[in-house]
């Protein structure tokens, strides 16, 4: 293990680097339209854009990721995301900044793409569970410091947008410092694998990121709504956004370590039942002390950033090794149909009477997923033995 980390060292650091870059800025942006005046529903949408262009991203540029090298494509990717931020505040029409974010997306699914297919294929099978939670850590670290970084001064003009981009530079400059021989080029064409291959053979992998999508997405863009509906101060929110992506962080390692000791479709199932009974309390948020709020969300972060990893392990450990990039490509289209869809559901629970709505969302989403897709997927395996 200790090899494979000195391999994955540069291309994680980066991606943390340019993670704490991009959280602070899709932050601050849902925080800028709601004051400018935008409904939730837009600012649910720009939300929705943004995964769109994962989604359509990781489908395109699987394949040429593959051919030109990890390490190529991932360089062209961050310069790109680079100018997308530098090219935000050319204008404050909504439209402007739906098709800006819209790139940024596409430029996020080719990272994806990339990054987790480099880990699954460089670790052994007894340690991709492991692995994959290094790179979430790297991930949801780089993210929350990105939300501890939200205050009132750098809301302003130019640290909106100098702060990111710094970061994404120094993200790009670390993976110079890379070791020889870890980057990955496709050599050969590899069989094609359908998605409806991946639904028969590994069906709560694929509903797994589509859970997950329809999670993460939701808390990235419209928690800050909720904690202003809680008259939260940007501090407050950008604290209560840290502290849960530093539980999804702090939860990685533990939970990887699980799923490589058990069946990781049965601890993805008891995690998404417990994600259901922690969203229960945040119904009452209003009545509830700011510092008991962080704790759930705390452990909300724990349970919420693990089903990622967990369903695209449970996915690409069903398929053969040489279609992982194929695999996690399928894996990130899922998760990116949950990301489209769940901030454009969201907004409707918002729009309810209990200022809480968006807890009674992600109570009925994660319900849905274990009821359904779950005991679907256990009476099948029940049924095959």
């Amino acid at each position: 293990m200790k090899d494979l980390k000195r391999k994955l060292l540069a291309p994680l650091l980066s991606l943390f680097l340019g993670t704490i870059g991009n959280s602070f800025f899709g932050t601050l942006l849902s925080l800028d339209l709601k004051e400018i005046g935008f409904s939730n529903l837009a600012i649910g949408g720009i939300v929705s854009i943004y995964y769109l262009g994962m989604m359509l991203g990781s489908w395109f540029l699987e394949k040429r990721v593959a051919r030109i090298g990890f390490t190529t494509s991932y360089l062209f990717l961050v310069l790109l995301n680079i100018l997308f931020i530098a090219l935000f505040p050319l204008s404050q029409a909504l439209s402007y900044w739906y098709l800006i974010r819209f790139f940024l997306g596409i430029v996020l699914g080719g990272i994806f793409v990339i990054v987790e297919s480099w880990i699954l294929l460089l670790a052994p099978p007894e340690k991709k569970g492991e692995a994959m939670s290094w790179y979430m850590i790297g991930l949801y670290s780089g993210a929350s410091l990105g939300q501890m970084m939200l205050g009132e001064t750098t809301r302003l003009y130019p640290y909106n947008i100098l702060l990111p981009i710094i970061a994404c530079f120094i993200g790009m400059a670390v993976l110079f410092f890379q070791k020889k021989g870890v980057d990955f080029k496709e050599t050969e064409d590899t069989p094609e694998l359908t998605t409806r291959t991946v639904l028969k053979v590994a069906p709560l992998g694929f509903f797994g990121n589509l859970l997950s999508g329809s999670t993460l997405s939701v808390f990235y863009g419209l928690v800050p709504l909720y904690g202003k509906s809680l008259a939260l101060s940007t501090q407050q929110i950008g604290l209560l956004m840290g502290v849960t992506i530093a539980g999804g962080f702090i939860g990685q390692w533990p939970i990887g370590k699980i799923s490589d000791l058990f069946s990781k479709d049965k601890v993805l199932i008891f995690i998404s039942i417990s994600l259901s009974f922690v969203s229960i309390p945040m119904l009452f948020g209003t009545q509830l002390n700011f510092y008991f709020l962080c704790v759930v969300m705390f452990i909300f972060g724990m349970l919420a950033f693990s089903l990622y990893p967990l369903a695209i392990n449970s996915l690409c450990e069903k398929i053969p090794l040489n279609q992982t990039v194929s695999g996690v490509t399928k894996g990130i289209v899922a998760y990116g149909i949950g990301c489209v869809f769940g901030p454009m559901v969201a907004p409707f629970f918002m729009d309810l009477e209990l200022k809480e709505g968006l807890f009674f969302y992600f109570l009925i989403n994660t319900g849905f997923f274990v009821l359904f897709f779950a005991r679907k997927t256990l009476l099948i395996q029940k049924t095959s033995q």
